[in-house]
Formats: structure tokens, sequence, C-alpha cells
């Protein structure tokens, strides 16, 4: 830090003699948009603790909301940061708006150099306008107002100013007081006015923060400020985002939209409002209804009579995402979907509902998040959190049929951890219900390796593998043998495989259509599996699950978490050159248990055959930060048994 003063403050006597000089000769200095500096952004004014493992620091972010009824409002972003490096993108602004719903009415940007001193400015008429339409969407009012700034000399500072008037508001922006990981916050603050006569809810996360309350002309007016938070850098095995980093949650009590009042005081409201905006929406045609009865007419149980319309909806439709409107919350009918054979997750969610219906079978839309980076929900803060829907099926004395209906290739009622594991928000006819998806243990998730090794007199080697994947294990290759050509999945193989040099002279997969699993047959030529010298064989038995990740030796100052657990086993049975004996085994049999995972391995040899057994096992935890040395040393004792050598020699 200090090497970082002395550079500043070297510079800021060059600037001092250079202004000197200037006055002296009677000179006068403007930039080019008549302004020269903005002292507040000289980077020496930045406390040197919020330095401390920062990319970036946050120098001002403003927030200002402005309700002016249920359905219309505006909100005005400032933001100055100052990149210390070039592993940040606070350099880039991407104001995403609908086109249907919201306007940009006025964004501006500049870049400053360390000192304060203004270098570039854009205006409107700089930034780009274009669609924000995603991959996988036919069509949808979304648009994105960019603009990107860059500097040849770190730090620098970046202001985007900018200003949206919305009118349809069916939530309000959350206070994400730290945005990002590295990044340091020097002074942040959120602003938010409404009427008296409008509910708020809001709530603090990780932070012991209240707002300051104000009546003004028939207005309420929040205001929280936060200052001076230093840096996060991640280390690993990392909780939410809301678990560990303050921000603010804040919602309406009452909303708008399609000039159809909701509210999400509770759950059961918000599921209501869900149910009203989609109501009579899951009609279907007679000719689909008869198809329908015709297709389960010698079918005895509901099970088998979801797997054959569950398949028949695989197979004739297909994920297309259409936005228009407020399509992000209003479904398609069912007759559209039935026409056109696509339609997005709530679309093609509805139809299989309404297939469902037409034979007596109950249903319900399931309201969930998708992705591994999801939000906490907490259960006595209702917020519209989720991004997704899904199919629950409810089931009397067994666990309820759970489906993704935008997969065209899933087994049914396979969920995979994109959407297993979480809660989900039930739209019943009596409102919404908060309920948990169905949770996996790391005794699901698992790959099991067999192989045989024949190993030759110079080190080469001829392998056979074959693995057993399911649950997540298997998602990959599902997709890989619907989704990949010949040559792309060896590509995908090759990739797996932690060795030096190597062929793959065969490849097949096997898919069930029951339960998510894959069989992968393959076939390997390596060309040094073994070190070879005249009398010694050296080998590395791990030939498959070779771990290298080990957690930073950092103090650890946040707890530790892994959402997720699998299993992995391999068993190896290698055939040594006639001759050779086992000169060194460092250890036949090796065990470690504890809260994170568990790892053994036994080795054994028997004439010229050697059988290595590896089982590695991650486990679902939570734990405080005063764990994670311990965390560590598993994994340290992992890598290096990973490593071990037996050593083969002569007789």
């Amino acid at each position: 830090m200090m090497i970082l003063k002395d550079i500043y403050n070297e510079k800021k006597r060059i600037r001092m003699k250079q202004f000197l000089i200037l006055i002296f000769i009677g000179l006068n200095v403007f930039s080019l948009y008549g302004q020269t500096n903005s002292e507040e952004y000289d980077v020496e004014l930045i406390p040197e603790e919020l330095l401390i493992d920062a990319n970036a620091v946050v120098r001002k972010h403003e927030i200002r909301y402005n309700t002016n009824s249920l359905g219309s409002a505006t909100m005005s972003v400032y933001q100055a940061t100052t990149l210390l490096n070039n592993l940040t993108k606070y350099n880039e602004l991407a104001v995403s708006y609908s086109s249907a719903f919201s306007k940009v009415k006025k964004v501006s940007a500049a870049l400053y150099d360390s000192s304060g001193k203004l270098v570039k400015k854009l205006r409107k008429r700089d930034f780009e306008d274009v669609s924000g339409t995603g991959y996988g969407t036919l069509a949808d009012n979304s648009r994105v107002t960019y603009a990107e700034l860059n500097h040849n000399e770190y730090p620098y500072t970046i202001v985007f100013d900018y200003e949206i008037d919305y009118n349809c508001v069916p939530y309000y922006p959350n206070w994400n007081i730290v945005p990002r990981t590295k990044t340091a916050i020097q002074n942040s603050s959120y602003t938010m006015t409404l009427s008296e006569k409008m509910g708020i809810r809001y709530k603090a996360h990780n932070i012991d923060i209240e707002p300051i309350i104000e009546k003004e002309k028939g207005k309420t007016v929040y205001k929280w400020k936060a200052t001076n938070i230093p840096a996060f850098r991640p280390n690993g095995f990392l909780p939410k985002y809301d678990e560990i980093f303050p921000k603010v949650s804040i919602e309406p009590t009452f909303f708008s939209m399609a000039n159809k009042k909701g509210s999400k005081a509770s759950w059961k409201e918000m599921g209501a409002f869900y149910l009203k905006l989609n109501k009579g929406r899951d009609k279907i045609p007679a000719s689909l209804a008869e198809k329908i009865q015709s297709l389960t007419a010698n079918v005895k149980t509901d099970a088998e009579k979801i797997k054959l319309i569950y398949k028949y909806l695989q197979d004739n439709t297909r994920y297309v995402s259409v936005q228009l409107g407020i399509g992000g919350w209003q479904t398609f009918e069912a007759k559209y979907v039935d026409k056109n054979k696509y339609g997005d997750c709530k679309a093609l969610t509805n139809y299989m509902q309404a297939m469902l219906k037409s034979i007596g079978i109950t249903s319900y839309g399931a309201l969930v998040q998708s992705g591994s980076r999801i939000r906490k929900i907490d259960e006595d803060f209702p917020a519209d959190v989720f991004n997704h829907i899904i199919l629950n099926i409810p089931q009397e004395g067994t666990e309820d049929i759970w489906l993704e209906c935008t997969s065209k290739y899933a087994p049914m009622g396979y969920l995979s951890s994109f959407t297993e594991n979480r809660y989900a928000l039930l739209i019943t006819p009596k409102g919404g219900k908060l309920v948990k998806t169905p949770r996996k243990t790391h005794e699901f998730h698992r790959k099991i390796n067999r192989a045989t090794v024949s190993i030759g007199e110079k080190g080469e080697a001829l392998a056979t593998i074959k693995s057993e994947t399911f649950e997540d294990e298997h998602d990959d290759w599902r997709d890989a043998f619907y989704e990949l050509k010949e040559k792309e999945q060896r590509e995908y193989l090759e990739e797996q495989i932690d060795l030096s040099s190597f062929n793959v002279t065969k490849l097949e997969i096997k898919l069930s259509d029951e339960e998510p699993r894959a069989d992968v047959n393959y076939e390997l030529e390596i060309r040094k599996l073994a070190k070879k010298t005249s009398r010694r064989i050296f080998l590395i038995p791990n030939l498959l699950s070779r771990k290298s990740y080990i957690p930073s030796a950092k103090e650890r100052k946040i707890p530790i978490q892994s959402v997720k657990g699998y299993t992995h086993i391999d068993t190896i049975i290698y055939t040594i050159p006639e001759g050779y004996i086992a000169e060194n085994v460092p250890i036949d049999n090796f065990d470690l248990c504890t809260y994170f995972g568990e790892y053994n391995i036994d080795v054994k040899l028997e004439g010229n055959q050697l059988t290595y057994i590896r089982r590695f096992q991650l486990f679902a935890f939570s734990k405080p930060k005063e764990e994670y040395e311990a965390l560590r040393n598993f994994y340290v004792q992992v890598v290096k048994m990973d490593k071990m050598k037996i050593v083969l020699v002569r007789t």
C-alpha cells in the first residue's frame, strides 16, 4: 500500500509543478468539456483499508426511486467507480429496460484519471441501444442501452448517470450494497419516495441498518446509507449471495399489472394474483383432448398416464421464449402451444397441466428460482424472486411427481440441480403455497468407473473404461448424446481426462429412458502412462479422478458451504508387465472421514494384477468460518493421496 501511496504523491508533486508553470506564463487550462477536475475522485482520497483485496472501489453510488402510483415510477442512478486494475467490468454500463413498460430518459458517462481530471465524456447519443433478446427467445421487448469506456493507465474512475421511467411496477429494485466480490464501497445510498397510501416492506440482510423515514407533502421518504465497506475476496465454498453480502430487500405491498391489482403481503396472495392473471388460459382443442384420451385409454395407473403425456409433450413441442407485453408473467394459451408446437416455461407447463386436466389428473404450476446461484428465500418476507416455472403433480401416499416441461430429453420426474432442493411457490386454487422441491444427497449424484488397464514394457497402456453416471453426474452426457456430433462427443471426453498424451479409440453413450442415468464406455491408447527406467516403472494409479484444487491458505472471514454433494468411485485393475513386482506401495489402505466428505483408497497386488480402488464423497454442508482450516486440510490430504506413486521393479 505504501508503494501505491508513493506513486500518487510523486504524481501530485509533478501536477503541482506543471500547474505553477502554467500560471506563470498566464495560461488558463480548460478541458474539452469545460471542466478540468472532479477532486472528489482523486484516488488519494480512498481510505487505505478499502484498497485491500479490491479490484475496484465504488466511490459513490446513489439510487433514487420515486413511485408516482401503483403502476408508475422513476429511478435515477449515479455511480462512480474507481478501477484499480483490468480485472473488472465497471467500465461497462448495460441498462436493461422493456420497450413496453419503461424508457431510458437520460444517460451519460465520464472517465476521470487518477487525480480526478476529466479525460472523456459520453452523452446519450454516444450510447448503443440494442435488443436484449437472449438465446432461445423468439421475440420480446427487452432492450439494452450500452457503453464502454477505457483508459490506458490505471487507476481511473468511471461515472455513469442514468434515469428510467416505468409504467408497470410489479416490484421495487433491491439495494445490493456490495454488487460483486473484490469490490469495496466508499459511499452508497438508496432513497425511496412513495405516496403515504402505498405500502412498502423492507428487510436488511447481513448488515445492521435502518432507514431514516421522513414525511414530505403527502409522501413518505425512506433513506438508507452505507459507507466504508471493505472488499471481499472469495476463496471457494461460498454461501449464497444473500447470506454473506449486505443488502436490503424492498418490495411493494400492492402493485398493478395489466389493469389487475395484486398484493405481496403474503405468499398466498402472490400466488392468487398469478392464478388470476392466467385464468382461463388452459383450454385445449377438442381434437387434442380426444388424442390424450386415446393415448391413455389402456393405461391403468396415473403414473403411467403422466409418463405417456410427458413423452407426448417432449416429442411434439420445443422451448422458445416469447416475452412480448406482459409475457414475462402471463402464459400463452394452451391452444397457442398446440397450434405452434412451441412455448416458454410458462406456456409448456400450462400446456402439460391442461392435458393432464383433460383426463382428470390435478397438477399445479410451481414458480421457482432456477440455476446454481439462487437468492435466499425468506419464508416471512414474500418477494418476487422467481425466474422459472415447473409442474407439481400431487400423489397420494407417495412422493409428488415434478416435471421440467422445457426439457426434451429428461426422464419423467427428474429435475436436476437446476431446480431441485429449493423453495417453490405452488399456484393452487386457494392461492400460493411455499414448498420445497425434492432434495437429493451425495449418494444420488454419483459416478462409478470400472477400468482395466494393460501396461506395456515402455510405460504405454491400453485402457477400457465403463462409467455409470447418475443424476447431476449424467446431465452433460445426456446433452452430449442429443446435441453433439460424434467428433464433438470425443472432444468433450478428452477434456475430462487428465493425461498428457492419449487417443480415444472408442466411445459409446447409452442413456436410460426410465431414470437419470448414462452409461459411457470408452477405450484409450495412452502413449506414456508410467515413467520407465531400466529396471523400474513409476505409476500414479489414480487414472481417472485426480484432484488438484486446494482451497486458499488465506484467512477465512465468512462461513463455508457446499450446496450439493456427490460420490465418485473408481475401480481400476492394472495388468503389469511380466517379471515386475511392487517395490514400493506407499500405503495399501487409507481412510479419511470428515464433516465435509469422505475419502478412501485401497491398493492390492496379486500376481501381475494391481487393483486400485478410490472412493471420494463430498457432502452438502454449512459450517462456520472456524471450520475452514479443517476443510482445507481435507483437500490437502486428498490431493496428496491422488498423486501417490507406486514403484514396480523388475525381478
